[in-house]
């Protein structure tokens, strides 16, 4: 159970080998959703669903033999509308230096009704 911002919630997450399957209920909001994630060596597949926003796909593939080289395609359907509303297509690399874990890349993407547009990432943790 969490609470945000002015919502509690209840959620729930079940995993078995390669996959974790979760959900919520929003007790204010009376929203709920759900996340598939399911990973395997090389490839990652990231489902989340909430009823009253949004269906998004994220899938990372690495590439191998690269060391930390990957694409990624990350898509949303509304839920609304039951029509496509933005995507996004990449590439990102990761590292790590001294204490740190290193990503960058870059990507691309097509929101609905507004302009095609390119992204840099840079993304630094200890």
């Amino acid at each position: 159970s969490f609470w945000r911002n002015t919502d509690a919630t209840v959620e729930l997450v079940v995993g078995i080998p390669y996959t974790k399957i979760g959900g919520y209920y929003g007790v204010q909001s009376k929203t709920f959703g759900g996340v598939i994630d399911f990973s395997y060596q090389w490839f990652s597949q990231l489902v989340v669903y909430n009823h009253t926003k949004e269906l998004s796909f994220n899938t990372w593939i690495d590439i191998p033999k690269t060391s930390g080289i990957g694409i990624y395609s990350d898509w949303t359907m509304n839920m609304q509308t039951l029509r496509f509303a933005r995507g996004e297509w990449g590439i990102l690399k990761s590292f790590s230096y001294k204490i740190t874990k290193v990503l960058i890349g870059a990507g691309g993407g097509i929101p609905l009704d507004k302009k095609p547009y390119l992204n840099g990432y840079v993304m630094v943790t200890l």
